[in-house]
């Protein structure tokens, strides 16, 4: 790398092309910190369903249908509804507004 850098030094134009590169790829990671970077952190205040949503400006009552994991074991096939809702209701899903759920099956 270090050879690499002394080349650059002795020319210009490949001096200010890196230097062009780099301020791209700067605003790039601009760019993308700005648009998914609430994605990121730990706070167990903020559900990450909350924080996906937040980045897309969207709402609970926008979720269109989910998609779950279903594993056919009585103590799931009971508790996943469960926490589905208690999910939505964290997030703050208008009450009674319905979301189609389908199951992913694997065969």
């Amino acid at each position: 790398m270090e050879n690499e850098l002394e080349t650059l030094k002795d020319d210009p134009e490949a001096a200010e092309l890196a230097a062009k590169v780099e301020k791209e790829a700067a605003r790039q990671e601009k760019d993308a910190l700005a648009t998914y970077g609430m994605l990121e952190g730990s706070d167990p205040r903020i559900a990450p369903l909350r924080r996906a949503l937040a980045v897309w400006g969207l709402t609970a009552d926008d979720i269109g249908v989910i998609s779950i994991h279903g594993t056919s074991t009585k103590a799931n096939d009971l508790n996943e509804p469960h926490v589905y809702n208690d999910i939505f209701a964290a997030i703050q899903r208008t009450p009674g507004n319905a979301v189609p759920v389908t199951p992913v099956f694997i065969l």
